[in-house]
Order: structure tokens, then C-alpha cells, then sequence
């Protein structure tokens, strides 16, 4: 093998491989974890209102999603969510509860975007864009100053 796991994130190239040979002696950083991409919003040029959401796949919003938009503060959101699943499960038998699982589905995988939309609609806007392993280290990343978008 021509790499060896020195680190968490670390991939050296051992010396005397045709690898190393070709390239010189340098090191290749690898991402061995998962990373996530975060947004920050801020209002009112305010650094204590800043609003960190988490792009990609809500589970929470999958099992529970009336309780993630009360919990986001997603009124309209909700209210439509309430609306589409009286109408699923009271009118439309079986086939309600089939259109039921796929908006909690489709809700699992939309949540955040919906949720950035409705921090657009209350006046927060964009300041950063950050990629991080987990939410401590993106609001670190934000707070720091590092990862500005503009």
C-alpha cells in the first residue's frame, strides 16, 4: 500500500513508493469523516442573534415533523403540514396513509430548506457558509470569524 493512516485526517504517502517517488515529499490531507455544509444567518447586524442551520437530511423532521416546525418556529409551514394531513388521512382511506409517509419523507429531506427560507422571510439574512464536522465546530468556525462568504 502506498498510503499509511498517520491521523484522524491524515493520509501520509510512505517514502520509497512510486507515489511518494512521483510527487515529492508531501502530505495528503483526507477527509475520513463526514463532513456537513452549515449556513449561518444573522439579524440586525447583531452577533448575538446569529442563527446556524445544517443543510442535508432532517431526522427528526422524518419521525416528527410537527413538532420540528412548532420547534423551528415554522407557523406557515406548519399550518400547511396540518392541513395536507387532515386532508390525506381523512378523505383519502388508505391511500392517505401512503401520501402521509411520503410528505413526512419528502419533509425529511426538504426541512432545512424550508427552514432557511422561513429565516429569509423573517429578516435574517446569509453571512456564512461554513463546512464542519458537526454543529460545535461550524458555530467555532462562524464566531472565529473564518469561512466569511463575501
Amino acid at each position: 500500500s502506498d498510503c499509511l493512516l498517520s491521523s484522524r485526517s491524515e493520509v501520509r504517502i510512505l517514502s520509497g513508493t512510486p507515489l511518494r517517488d512521483a510527487i515529492g515529499p508531501v502530505r495528503i490531507y483526507a477527509i475520513l469523516e463526514p463532513m456537513r455544509v452549515y449556513a449561518a444567518y444573522q439579524i440586525d447586524d447583531n452577533p448575538a442573534r446569529v442563527t446556524i442551520a445544517q443543510s442535508g437530511f432532517a431526522w427528526l423532521a422524518l419521525l416528527v415533523p410537527l413538532l420540528w416546525l412548532f420547534y423551528r418556529r415554522m407557523w406557515l409551514e406548519a399550518g400547511v403540514y396540518i392541513a395536507l394531513s387532515l386532508i390525506f388521512l381523512l378523505w383519502m382511506g388508505f391511500m392517505g396513509v401512503c401520501l402521509q409517509l411520503a410528505l413526512h419523507v419528502f419533509l425529511g429531506f426538504e426541512a432545512n430548506t424550508f427552514y432557511e427560507e422561513s429565516l429569509s422571510r423573517r429578516g435574517y439574512r446569509l453571512e456564512d457558509i461554513v463546512l464542519a464536522h458537526d454543529r460545535l465546530e461550524a458555530e467555532r468556525i462562524v464566531f472565529n470569524g473564518r469561512g466569511r462568504v463575501s
